[in-house]
C-alpha cells in the first residue's frame, strides 16, 4: 500500500518482533516494505526495539534516520510543519536532556504546525494500562506550546493516538 502513495512514512516503533535485532529488521521490516520506503521513512524507537541492548538493531538499521543513538530523538521540516520524533525509551523527566531539548525546539519554530510523535502513549484505553506518567513532561511542554498534533503508537490494540488537546 506505501509503494503507490506519495510523501513521508511515520512508524511508531516496533517495528521488528519480538527484540528489534538487526537481522529481525534485515529480515521481516525490511522485505516487508522498509528497504523500498526507507529513504522516506521517520522512525520513532519503541520498547521492543530497546530489547536489543540501547536499541542496537534499531539503530543500526535506520542509520543517521534515527537520530543521534544516544538520544534517539530528533526533528525535521515537512512543507509548513515541524516534525518532532521523541524517544519514550529514555529518561524524559522535567529538566531531562530530552525534555530541555524539546523545549528548545519549540521555542525556536513558534510559527509552525507541529506534530510530534513516539512510541508510548500519555494515556489508553486498554484495562490496567491508564497512564503513563512517564511521557508527561514531553506532553506538558507540548501543550504549553501548543502543537497540533501529537501520535503515539505502542498498543496493538489501539489505532496511533492523534489528538490536539491536552
Amino acid at each position: 500500500m506505501l509503494d503507490g502513495q506519495q510523501g513521508v512514512a511515520l512508524v511508531l516503533g516496533d517495528n521488528a518482533y519480538p527484540d528489534g535485532t538487526l537481522d529481525q529488521y534485515n529480515n521481516c521490516f525490511g522485505p516487508a516494505w522498509g528497504n523500498r520506503n526507507k529513504s522516506r521513512i521517520h522512525p520513532t524507537s519503541g520498547n521492543h526495539d530497546y530489547n536489543t541492548p540501547n536499541g542496537a538493531g534499531y539503530y543500526a538499521y535506520w542509520g543517521a534516520a534515527a537520530g543521534d543513538p544516544s538520544q534517539g530523538y530528533y526533528a525535521f521540516t515537512l512543507g509548513s510543519w515541524f516534525i518532532i520524533s521523541l524517544n519514550s525509551q529514555i529518561d524524559m523527566f522535567v529538566g531531562s536532556p530530552e525534555e530541555q531539548w524539546l523545549r528548545q525546539q519549540l521555542a525556536s519554530h513558534p510559527n509552525q504546525c507541529v506534530l510530534a510523535y513516539w512510541h508510548y502513549p500519555r494515556w489508553t484505553t486498554v484495562s490496567g494500562r491508564v497512564t503513563l506518567d512517564a511521557v508527561k513532561p514531553l506532553w506538558d511542554a507540548l501543550y504549553e506550546y501548543g502543537a497540533d498534533i501529537i501520535l503515539n503508537g505502542h498498543d496493538p490494540r489501539l489505532p496511533a493516538l492523534a489528538t490536539t488537546d491536552a
